[in-house]
């Protein structure tokens, strides 16, 4: 018999001599032997017109003649009667100017390879050729850049039924696989389709690309990202070749080493049967396997077979085997042990991680690097002993008056010199073991600090409280719980389960081949027995094995396994060997794949070791290729809607689409195999070379759906008229692992369904190339068979060695006009925002940039590649750049930064941080771990770190880690998804598991404990209609929770630091709102914290919105701007569920207008002022109030419109007793607004209501509060403006998460909303008429009255369940004693006086003698409110309380009633006083006691005090000259001081300017005039309007400000023609040429200039 491999050997042989006679002979005689007239070339020839158009438009159409194939002229047509395909000369796709030197350079046109253009070629006049191999052309064009425009090589290739072999020389009989229909069709993605061109808009253009589906890619330079690029794509499945081809041979040898050449020999005589079935099984083997990788060298090189022992795995030997020891079983197939790369990445992070420190199990008070004490230069502090000293010694509190500078330190020493015996302190105040903590709270003071920079110490000042501190030992307080400690398995069955991936133990696969042993083994022997029917039947056990093993592999049979599992059922004894040898390692292969596609815990041993070489990336001379093999486990719905799918394939780095394929080629789905799959047998040649390929570079996947007809056309590059098409899927996968060395070989890639935009159009689909590798989780995750090439020698990435710094160079060396073009760039533009010009002068001047911090993320963003080559220049540039400040740094962990080194650097300068910025800034920090490419990434090791030092941010980052993870588990899960949702947990891991985190996991245990405790109790609640069985069913379940917590004390997921020791039944109760929200009051050791826990309601937004607000009020307070600001703790501690803090002593604006107006009091302008006076009896606590409203009424108007929150009804405002106003409920924001019948019901910029502007200006319209109120907008409104990038930077980071209303749209609409092209004047200017317009807009306060009617017909309370006490006064909220103010002796009535406050009312005098205090009180009360005092105390003592009858029911409020009623009203006082029952009731000495009111009304004898003084009036000015573009510009922001008319009403004032000059026939002077607005009514107007004198014709600035003067006067409109002109200025310009010269030669003077008084002087 001749040896099997030699008649293989000669079967090739044969076939590919017949292939090169039949290329000689077309040579010979120029015949084309496989081209054919195409049927449709009648009709694309009447279309070479409009190709001529193409080709006479180049630039129109984005390709570029200059590169069509050297043996055509750019005005030639080609042979092809298609146009050729489409060129981008950059990037962004922007055409460099001629002559300037390219930012990436390319080759020489010329040397571009030909280009040929496909064909379509009917399928039933094909005649195959005489030879199996495929036969391709493999690019020979050296490397260009991946940016650079290159032609883009097209390969002809003939369709053939799928499953069939070409025919040989000889009549054979073949055992063919089943037939597939094949659709082998090419089609030009980025075809010419500019919009711009005739063609674009041309419908009855064939050649022209309908309108897709978009993909958006966030944090791109480019809006929409081309897919398409500069790669070949050829079709393995189909027979066919070009003028110039490569062999099977060149492309299989690079994806499977086991190919086996042609060996030149005669070939010998064989049998007909023997030749078919040597040449089936070469045909079928054509998708490589892992297995026969890894024999390459072997095979190419035999080497002795050595001995081995028994445990390990059996070598084959070369090709041409004989005895039966030599073949492959399924024994060879051995398992072993190997730890997951994605474990094994987080362990070396571990190991990195510095623990020579013992971890701290204390909390750190948060500390900034300002001083929080705005204008406070010393507090008061108190300072008391905490739990930790012993008891019965002496409790008198440290009290002192503390300057802010003061060191903590300093101050715990003098606190224990002061709580210390002398016996104590004869070794040293032991200040190291002492420490001092916010009161209430486990939160200590770090030692290092100074008061000042505490937040807790600025938190204390905006609530005008005193700063109370503990002083005590730095002990676990609750080391004693570790005794029954929890552990992380009981954190595991107390939280969400993750769903377990699809992972196979290692005895399953042992299991199921051994199985597939015994059946093999009787197959085989069937065979040699030569039985057929035992044969079927044994044939069949082996498909049910083999099927059963498939489906434990994720439902994937690969198709080499299927199809030499059919090879291998077909072979006859004679070849049997050889089909179960390419068997086993199609199974060697699949289970190999899967192991490296999950995350498991063993591996196969390959099937032969072969010991690589390393080879550095640099040194690899050839370029990046792939196959895509085949689609598994589609989506019934994908099936039930698509006739066809196709993947394509680019190379990302970063954000950046470095290389793509041009062309599709869709399939069908095949159901031959086990389970329905689609065969690609794609083979991706891209122009990038390795050597320049980034280290982070990704493969991008993506799989697509065509419905519709695509036979029709498909060979046209125009594309599929009839067909739509819709993307479905997408995957990246990293090209370099976490050790720096390239993947090769075969791996299952899952694929995850893209984001869909809501807020953008329909059409558009995100996609997000970031992230590690994607692990199958899932048997229903889409997957994707792909082989990498495999080299005999391993590609590695080398470590990049700075041998040489960056040379700094002086900025101010550079030109002028080069100077003020960066300083452009660097203030004002946005990385993805570069145009190519720009990014070549930012790169080009890098060394003239290095000490600007703020421009290297824009000079990272201009690198023209990363490849190895190139990083030894931008890391030396990095390690030489100035350092960056956090919130810089922070820019460059965004995608489009992902080298490691960048991001290192980043989060080395991101650690110097203030604790407190980086607490608020940890959800974007946590948020950036999905961006990481490994787990071993700097982030999540600073992450960790961060967690050790400080237990605050241990429970902070696990609950936000918690958090991602339960809303990705309750969305639709994925296997990008399931990526980052495995990173953070093993972030949770390894805080819960390491060697000091016993107690850290006991707390998170019962914390979760106490979560799942409230979910219960809501859902009970919910469960119930009847407000008292509610009720009742409340009190139940929290008495339960109250018994718990004194058993086992729990920290707060909301605020760890705070120890909870129960729960106060009594005060907890039921928010009004369709969710039921529980307000739930946790016992502490010294206070009480209040919460309110909403389950339904997505509390991240909450979370987001207030965590901007707090980064807003930072950026304020480092401008020496205090808004008096409050915010609240939020954080989400599962899906739609979370906890807030709740704000003591504050009321909603519906309540409180309710309380002061009744239902209408949304319309009553005096609500605001009347509750304040209520709650602020003395003069200082009331200024202290308005103006804690004037600041925090301008800080949330200007955080609303900037953020766009949105539905602001009077639920959602709130106010404190102190002033404060804030906002919650945040479901609606940047641009997502509030609908309502179709109407947008929040329709002003901003609430700003009358009620509000009372407030402000201290219910007088002549203060000049206002201007205050309105300045204190516009300035915080450019303090955000000038630092936006911190606003900016956190919503781009937080694009990708998946929180409701956040997008690329929120982060257009916030840019929009800061108006960051505008000047800072014309900004003032806007934002100016938007208070005005808010102020005016009767709509916000309509809606709230609506808001309030619907309210109560929802019959809802306040606070349902609240304890209602009916013993207070609606006037006097609080409750007085005789003890606090003295027992009262005698209440006497004088007199009553009628009062404007601002309505009419009559208010009685009455005055009150206490005991021991020498001087009489005076009171003043209207009847109501005596009535409202004898309502209650009649409630409470019926028949006992003295009678006051309520009077008359006509018009009551008039003098001769107030009078006749005084009688009344001295009847009931006395009656009063003397009944003891009665007259030390609190109702009593509330009623009584001396309110803001009484002190006004007895000090002034009026409600209001008179206006002060009026000084001079004055005019507020900001002058300024525009050199370069010659513009004088008057910004006229305020008047102060007008008088009052001689009618008594205030001015209708404006502003009029003049230029004067003593020159004659100056041209400046003429047409001079400019006026601003008419503010009506008001004695200190507000204009903040820019009156510009445009000046080109002066060349002399300096003699121009030196020779003119500015006129300023100011009018009253007092009608038509009666405007009279009241106070003028005259203003030398010579001030402004006195102040220094800006940047660009402006200058500017901002100043009050007193004004004169002029007779009155008419205008008509």
């Amino acid at each position: 018999m001749v040896d099997e491999d030699e008649e293989l050997r000669l079967a090739l042989e044969l076939s590919k001599k017949t292939f090169e006679d039949e290329e000689q002979m077309r040579r010979l005689h120029e015949v084309n032997l496989i081209s054919f007239e195409n049927p449709e070339a009648v009709k694309q020839q009447e279309k070479l017109t409009k190709i001529q158009q193409l080709l006479n438009s180049p630039v129109a159409y984005g390709w570029n003649p200059a590169f069509m194939p050297h043996s055509q002229s750019a005005g030639s047509l080609p042979s092809s009667p298609f146009p050729p395909n489409p060129q981008f000369p950059g990037p962004s796709g922007v055409q460099q100017a001629a002559g300037a030197p390219p930012l990436h350079p390319r080759k020489n046109p010329a040397q571009s390879r030909n280009t040929t253009m496909p064909i379509q070629i009917p399928q039933r006049i094909i005649s195959p050729p005489n030879s199996y191999s495929l036969n391709t052309m493999l690019p020979t064009s050296g490397f260009s850049t991946p940016t650079s425009a290159r032609p883009i090589q097209t390969f002809v290739l003939s369709p053939s039924p799928r499953g069939t072999l070409p025919a040989l020389p000889w009549k054979v009989q073949f055992s063919p696989m089943p037939a597939h229909k094949s659709i082998d069709t090419f089609r030009n993605r980025d075809g010419p389709s500019n919009e711009s061109s005739p063609s674009a808009i041309d419908e009855s253009n064939p050649y022209v690309t309908p309108k897709r589906h978009e993909l958006y890619l966030p944090y791109s330079m480019i809006k929409s990202p081309r897919r398409c690029k500069d790669a070949d794509l050829i079709d393995l499945s189909s027979d066919s070749r070009d003028a110039e081809v490569a062999t099977v041979e060149q492309i299989w040898r690079e994806f499977d080493p086991l190919y086996v050449p042609p060996r030149k020999a005669s070939m010998p005589p064989a049998s007909l049967e023997r030749v078919t079935q040597l040449s089936e099984n070469v045909a079928n083997t054509h998708v490589p396997s892992p297995a026969a990788i890894k024999e390459v060298t072997k095979r190419v090189e035999p080497t002795t077979p050595k001995s081995r022992p028994a445990s390990t795995i059996v070598s084959p030997p070369t090709f041409g085997r004989t005895s039966a020891q030599d073949w492959y079983s399924i024994d060879s197939i051995q398992i072993f042990e190997k730890t997951p790369d994605v474990i094994e990445q987080f362990e070396r992070l571990t190991k990195r991680l510095s623990r020579s420190a013992k971890c701290s199990q204390f909390f750190s008070s948060p500390i900034v690097n300002y001083m929080t004490t705005t204008g406070a230069t010393s507090v008061k502090i108190s300072v008391v002993k905490d739990h930790t000293w012993p008891e019965g010694g002496e409790r008198i509190p440290f009290a002192r008056t503390i300057e802010t500078s003061t060191k903590i330190e300093a101050l715990i020493t003098e606190v224990l010199v002061s709580f210390l015996d002398e016996s104590q302190l004869t070794r040293g105040v032991p200040v190291k073991e002492y420490g001092l903590k916010e009161y209430g709270l486990d939160e200590f003071l770090p030692e290092d600090s100074l008061l000042g920079q505490n937040m807790f110490v600025g938190k204390c000042l905006l609530m005008d409280k005193d700063v109370k501190l503990e002083i005590g030992r730095k002990v676990i307080s609750d080391l004693n719980q570790t005794r029954d400690a929890l552990e992380y398995k009981d954190v595991q069955q107390n939280r969400p389960r993750f769903p377990s991936p699809t992972i196979l133990d290692a005895e399953d696969i042992r299991n199921a081949l051994a199985l597939l042993k015994v059946d093999m083994v009787k197959f085989e022997k069937e065979i040699k027995d030569n039985n057929p029917l035992s044969v079927a039947a044994a044939s069949k056990k082996v498909k049910q094995h083999v099927k059963r093993m498939c489906e434990l592999l994720c439902q994937i049979e690969p198709v080499p396994v299927h199809r030499q599992l059919q090879k291998y059922l077909l072979s006859t004894e004679e070849t049997v060997n050889q089909s179960r040898d390419d068997f086993i390692a199609a199974i060697h292969g699949l289970i190999s794949a899967y192991c490296k596609s999950t995350k498991s815990r063993y591996n196969v041993l390959p099937l032969k070791e072969v010991g690589k070489p390393v080879k550095k990336v640099i040194e690899v001379d050839e370029k990046v290729k792939i196959i895509v093999n085949s689609v598994h486990n589609l989506r019934p719905e994908w099936l039930g809607v698509y006739q066809h799918f196709y993947v394509t394939t680019s190379l990302f780095h970063g954000t950046e689409n470095l290389d793509g394929h041009d062309k599709v080629i869709p399939k069908e789905v095949q159901k031959d195999a086990f389970f329905p799959y689609v065969e690609m047998s794609i083979y991706a040649h891209f122009s990038t070379e390795l050597r320049h390929c980034p280290r982070e570079a990704k493969l991008m996947f993506l799989l697509w759906g065509v419905r519709g007809d695509v036979a029709e056309n498909g060979g046209l590059q125009g594309g599929y008229p009839k067909a739509e098409e819709q993307p479905l899927a997408v995957a990246s996968l990293p090209m370099f692992d976490h050790n720096n060395k390239m993947r090769q070989g075969q791996l299952m890639v899952p694929l995850s369904k893209p984001r869909g935009l809501s807020s953008l159009e329909s059409n558009q689909t995100r996609i997000e190339p970031w992230g590690g590798q994607p692990l199958l989780c899932s048997e229903k995750d889409a997957v994707l068979v792909i082989t990498l090439p495999v080299y005999d020698y391993d590609v590695v990435f080398p470590d990049v060695i700075v041998e040489h710094p960056c040379v700094k160079m002086n900025f101010h060396n550079l030109q002028e006009e080069t100077q003020e073009l960066l300083q452009v760039l660097m203030e004002a533009t946005e990385p993805e925002k570069l145009q190519l010009d720009d990014r070549e002068t930012l790169w080009q001047r890098r060394q003239y940039l290095v000490n600007h911090p703020e421009a290297l993320p824009l000079v990272l963003a201009s690198v023209p590649t990363w490849g190895f080559g190139f990083l030894e220049t931008v890391y030396s540039l990095l390690e030489t750049w100035a350092s960056l400040t956090p919130v810089q740094a922070i820019q460059l962990l965004l995608p489009q930064y992902p080298d490691l080194r960048v991001r290192s650097k980043a989060v080395e300068w991101i650690q110097r941080a203030p604790s407190d910025f980086l607490f608020n800034f940890l959800p974007q920090l946590v948020e950036l771990l999905r961006f990481e490419l490994y787990e071993d990434s700097a982030l999540a090791d600073f992450l960790l770190q961060l967690s050790y030092k400080d237990r605050r941010f241990a429970f902070e980052l696990y609950w936000q880690l918690q958090q991602r993870v339960d809303h990705c588990l309750a969305n639709d899960f994925s296997a990008d998804v399931a990526c980052y949702v495995r990173r953070c947990q093993l972030l949770q891991e390894e805080l819960l598991t390491n060697k000091e985190a016993k107690l850290l996991c006991h707390n998170i245990c019962l914390q979760h404990k106490l979560v799942n405790s409230l979910d219960e109790l809501q859902r009970e609640l919910k469960g119930i209609d009847d407000f008292n069985a509610r009720m009742h069913k409340l009190r139940q379940m929290v008495g339960r929770m109250d018994g718990e917590l004194l058993s086992q004390k729990v920290r707060l997921p909301i605020l760890p630091s705070f120890q909870s020791t129960g729960i106060d039944v009594q005060k907890c109760s039921i928010f009004q709102s369709n969710a039921m929200p529980l307000k739930i009051v946790f016992r502490g050791l010294k206070s009480n914290f209040n919460i309110i826990h909403k389950d339904g309601d997505d509390m991240r937004q909450d979370s987001l919105v207030l965590q901007m607000v707090r980064l807003m009020n930072d950026i304020w307070l480092r401008e020496k701007l205090d808004l008096r600001m409050i915010t609240f703790r939020c954080t989400s501690v599962g899906y739609k569920k979370g906890m807030a803090e709740l704000v003591p002593d504050c009321q909603t604006l519906c309540d409180i207008q309710k309380a002061e107006g009744g239902v209408t009091g949304a319309l009553k302008d005096d609500v605001l002022c009347k509750w304040l006076q209520k709650h602020n009896s003395n003069f200082y606590s009331y200024n202290l109030a308005l103006n804690n409203f004037r600041r925090s009424c301008a800080g949330w108007c200007v955080a609303t419109y900037v953020l766009g929150i949105g539905d602001r009804h009077n639920d959602n405002i709130l106010l404190t007793t102190m002033g404060h106003v804030f906002h919650i409920d945040f479901g609606k924001y940047m641009g997502d607004w509030q609908m309502a019948g179709g109407f947008k019901r929040d329709r002003v910029p901003f609430v700003f209501t009358k009620e509000m502007y009372i407030v402000i200006t201290g219910n007088d319209p002549n203060s000049q509060n206002y201007q205050t109120f309105i300045d204190h907008c516009c300035n915080a409104f450019n303090h955000l403006r000038k630092n936006y990038s911190v606003i900016t930077n956190l919503i781009k980071i937080m694009v990708c998460s998946d929180i409701p209303g956040i997008s690329p749209d929120s982060l257009s609409f916030v840019e929009k909303n800061l108006m960051l092209t505008l000047p800072d004047s014309d900004a003032t200017e806007q934002f100016t008429q938007m208070i005005n317009e808010s102020l005016e807009s009767a709509f916000t306060r309509w809606n709230f009255l609506i808001h309030s009617i619907s309210q109560t017909f929802k019959g809802w309370k306040t606070k349902v369940g609240t304890e209602q006490d009916g013993f207070t006064l609606s006037f006097i909220p609080q409750k007085y004693t005789k003890e606090m103010d003295g027992r009262i002796r005698q209440v006497s009535l004088l007199k009553v006086d009628r009062y404007d406050m601002p309505t009419k009312v009559y208010l009685y005098q009455l005055v009150v003698h206490r005991e021991g205090v020498p001087e009489p009180t005076y009171v003043y009360r209207s009847f109501a409110e005596f009535h409202e005092l004898f309502s209650k105390l009649k409630l409470k003592y019926q028949e006992a309380t003295p009678h006051l009858d309520r009077g008359t029911v006509m018009r009551s409020n008039v003098k001769e009633v107030a009078v006749r009623r005084m009688n009344d009203i001295k009847i009931f006082v006395t009656g009063l006083l003397q009944r003891p029952e009665i007259k030390d009731d609190p109702l009593v000495y509330s009623f009584f006691h001396n309110i803001l009111r009484d002190n006004n009304l007895g000090n002034r004898g009026e409600l209001n005090p008179p206006p002060a003084a009026m000084g001079d009036v004055q005019v507020l000015l900001e002058l300024s000259y525009d050199s370069p573009g010659k513009n004088l510009n008057v910004f006229v922001k305020h008047l102060r001081n007008l008088p009052i008319l001689a009618t008594g009403q205030s001015p209708d004032a404006y502003v009029k300017t003049y230029l004067r000059t003593t020159r004659l026939n100056d041209p400046h002077t003429a047409n001079s005039k400019r006026k601003t607005p008419i503010v009506k009514n008001a004695l200190n107007p507000t204009f903040n309007s820019k009156l510009a004198y445009n000046l080109p014709t002066v060349t002399d600035v300096e003699d121009f400000l030196e020779t003119h003067i500015l006129e300023v006067s100011v009018w009253n409109a007092g009608g038509l023609k009666d405007n009279v002109k009241m106070y003028q200025v005259s203003i030398p310009l010579m001030q402004l040429a006195m102040q220094p010269s800006q940047r660009r030669g402006n200058r500017q003077l901002n100043n009050w200039f007193s004004m004169k008084r002029l007779p009155q002087t008419h205008a008509y």
